[in-house]
Formats: structure tokens, C-alpha cells, sequence
């Protein structure tokens, strides 16, 4: 048997189908250029997602750094000329020297994530109370799953517990990633309050902290329990070119 009718015929034990004309080896090129395609984007946008899923825990001493009710002001959606979330924010000077070095340290991570610069927002603190059953859900302070699109979906927070927190007191909660990865059609509008399988929720102690790429992690806040309430502290980051925030230095 000649060199080119043995590798005709390994050709055709190889593929299920063999062309035998012009036509027919364009669709077979076409349709492996398909596959090939395919398979690179899927590729490429699982690495983009597990990428841009990023958190980081972690933990800082707070002396007798707390919120004061005095400087809360109402923010979000009110029912009847109520309020059921208040806060107010902070220079920079403001915060314990400690929780400024806890920050600082997060610039190199910060930065590797954006690929450039990053810029800090000045903190900012809030409590949250009880949203009654039958207006739960109608985004009053940010309770329904959702995502961060400032200027795009690069940006991160840091959360800081500032007292101890259980389910009770309606924690931060976000999605695990295969959560986020499998069902992310469900949370596409946002007016989803329960997971569809399951969430993680940020309890702990005081203290606790978390750095999350809430641009892209799809998250919300939880309700506490009628007399209840939930405190915490956030800093939020963004790249240099949205001109949102300021330098590291400048802390």
C-alpha cells in the first residue's frame, strides 16, 4: 500500500466523516474553526470569571472606633416618610492609625486586581434596621442581589464588622462562585432577595473584615430581625482612570 492511501485511511478512521470534494472540506474547516473558537471563549471566560471573583477575609483591631448614631444621616428608599438605613462618612483622619495601616496594606492586592493605580474612597459607615415583610424587597437600602457598575465592573470593597454579627442582625451576604457561575441568569434583574440555591453571609466577629470585588461578585444586603440592627464600615477602591477617590498616599 503507497504512503497516501495509508494515511487516507487512518484519515478516515480518525474523523466519523471524510469530505470528498471541495464543498465538503470548507464545512469540515468551517466547522472545526467553530469548535476551535468555542472552545477558546469558554476557556477565556471562566478564566475572566474566576479571576475577577475575588475575596479576601481578614481581621482588625478596633479599639473604640464604633458608629455614632449622633452623625447618622437617612439614606435609601423611605415607606411613609420612614427611614430604615442611616450613615455618614469619615475623613481619613478620622479612622484609628491601625484600621489606616490595615488599608494601606491592601494596596499592592488592590492594584494587582485593577492592573494600575488604585484610588480609596473615604469611609463611610452605616446601620441598617428591620424592612417589614411586605416591603422587603423593594431595593430600600440595597437588599436585593446585585452588582457594583460604577464606571464598569472594576472596583472592590473592604467591609469591617463593627460588632459582632449573626444571621440575625442582617449580615452582608454574597454568592459562593459556582453560585454566581451557574445561575447567574436568575440574578440578572435585580429583584431577586433569596438566593437561588445558596449565599454566603458575612458574620463574625468585631473586627472581621472582608475584601470583595463587588463589581463583579454578585451580592446585597441582609434584613435584621424586627428590633435588630446591623453596623459596618466600608471603603470602596477604583482604578486611577475613574477619578473616583484618592491616592493611597494621601492616607
Amino acid at each position: 500500500m503507497l504512503l497516501q492511501d495509508q494515511v487516507s485511511v487512518q484519515a478516515k478512521a480518525k474523523f466519523k466523516f471524510y469530505p470528498t470534494s471541495i464543498v465538503g472540506w470548507f464545512y469540515y474547516f468551517r466547522y472545526r474553526i467553530y469548535c476551535l473558537k468555542s472552545s477558546y471563549l469558554r476557556s477565556f471566560r471562566r478564566a475572566k470569571e474566576q479571576f475577577n471573583y475575588l475575596l479576601f477575609k481578614g481581621h482588625v483591631n478596633l479599639g473604640d472606633f464604633s458608629y455614632d448614631p449622633g452623625l447618622g444621616k437617612p439614606r435609601g428608599k423611605s415607606i411613609d416618610d420612614k427611614y430604615f438605613s442611616f450613615g455618614y462618612q469619615l475623613d481619613f483622619k478620622d479612622l484609628p492609625s491601625n484600621l489606616l495601616e490595615y488599608i494601606k496594606n491592601l494596596e499592592t492586592v488592590i492594584e494587582h486586581y485593577f492592573g494600575c493605580e488604585a484610588l480609596v474612597s473615604k469611609p463611610n459607615l452605616w446601620r441598617n434596621f428591620h424592612i417589614d415583610e411586605q416591603h422587603y424587597g423593594k431595593d430600600i437600602f440595597s437588599e436585593c442581589f446585585h452588582q457594583d457598575l460604577v464606571r464598569d465592573h472594576l472596583n472592590m470593597q473592604l467591609f469591617i464588622l463593627l460588632h459582632d454579627t449573626n444571621e440575625e442582625l442582617g449580615p452582608f451576604e454574597f454568592l459562593p462562585y459556582e453560585e454566581q457561575l451557574n445561575h447567574f441568569d436568575y440574578y440578572r434583574k435585580r429583584n431577586r432577595i433569596k438566593p437561588k440555591s445558596n449565599s454566603i453571609a458575612l458574620v463574625g466577629k468585631r473586627g472581621d473584615t472582608l475584601l470583595i470585588s463587588t463589581g463583579y461578585v454578585v451580592h446585597k444586603a441582609g434584613n435584621p430581625m424586627p428590633g435588630k440592627h446591623r453596623d459596618m464600615l466600608s471603603l470602596a477602591f477604583f482604578p486611577k482612570y475613574t477619578g473616583i477617590g484618592e491616592p493611597f498616599s494621601n492616607l
